[in-house]
């Protein structure tokens, strides 16, 4: 994958994506986050993979160049944690697989010596690297010290489990199968009211209905298959999210519920980010649609 360097500008320029061993002229002013020019890569191009088609170059062998201000990571481009549980050392017999959030904070479901546990990614270039952490509490008092993995190779875990790990892109411009398709919610506070102005605080969570840990025990997300209301379920003093004792709440997606009249925090809001097949598909046709034409759908 080309790599972007250099600096900010703005200029009236003929534009250009990866289009084999040439250019598309998309000609608009740009705001130019950076570029970068590359020779002799293949002709199977990453706008092919995303849109299906090779455009007709009009630069022969000046080779590509990336505007970023054009095929773009959206602001919510992130990295998942793809894990792998065996009962072995050899990591033969696979137990379970689960996809985590980077730097989530987990409820342990995997041993009763410790309430949590998250891992935080630490290495993203050559071989991915990922610190764990185990916790006594809601992440904030450390078992243990924290262990270095390895993506690829099979580690001590939690528990009596071993692990193989590797990272997963979770954007809506990601497409095959080594993409992250977690769904996720996020909680945003506002120090105004009506949700105006950039949010002083966010917290995200997925909402698979996996168990994560919170202050007062576990709690668990969930979001309707219209992506219309937020669930959340707190169990009281539980460390497995089960038993009777629990609050349950239902938040409507974009709506601002206001809070403090004369005090921080005074609005929030939840919203969700899907990847899925649908929505995915919608983002790449509106790329597409851009790179092709110049304009913003």
């Amino acid at each position: 994958m080309a790599k972007a360097i250099g600096g900010m500008g703005s200029a009236k320029i003929v534009s250009a994506v990866w289009f084999g061993h040439g250019m598309v002229r998309i000609d608009e002013p740009r705001n130019l986050i950076a570029t970068h020019l590359i020779d002799g890569f293949s002709s199977r191009t990453p706008y092919d993979r995303v849109c299906g088609a090779i455009a007709q170059p009009i630069v022969g062998s000046l080779g590509w160049l990336l505007l970023s201000s054009v095929l773009r990571l959206s602001a919510s481009d992130t990295l998942d944690i793809d894990v792998t549980l065996y009962v072995d050392g050899n990591c033969i017999t696979a137990y379970t697989s689960m996809l985590l959030l980077d730097d989530g904070c987990y409820a342990n479901m995997y041993t009763n010596l410790t309430k949590a546990f998250k891992l935080k990614i630490v290495g993203f270039t050559g071989v991915s690297r990922y610190d764990l952490y185990d916790y006594t509490d809601a992440c904030y008092s450390q078992f243990s010290p924290k262990r270095t993995l390895v993506s690829g190779k099979c580690e001590r875990f939690v528990g009596g489990y071993y692990a193989s790990l590797k990272s997963r892109l979770r954007s809506t411009t990601c497409v095959g199968e080594s993409c992250s398709r977690l769904a996720v919610t996020t909680q945003r506070f506002f120090s105004e009211a009506n949700c105006m102005g950039l949010p002083y605080m966010i917290y995200t969570y997925p909402v698979q209905n996996e168990c994560m840990r919170w202050s007062n025990g576990t709690q668990a997300f969930r979001v309707d298959p219209t992506t219309t209301n937020v669930t959340q379920v707190d169990y009281l003093a539980n460390d497995k999210c089960n038993g009777d004792q629990i609050r349950s709440y239902v938040m409507s997606v974009g709506y601002c519920y206001e809070l403090y009249p004369d005090e921080v925090p005074r609005s929030f809001k939840w919203d969700v980010e899907r990847y899925d097949a649908t929505t995915v598909g919608q983002a790449r046709r509106e790329l597409c649609i851009q790179i092709e034409t110049g304009y913003t759908v």
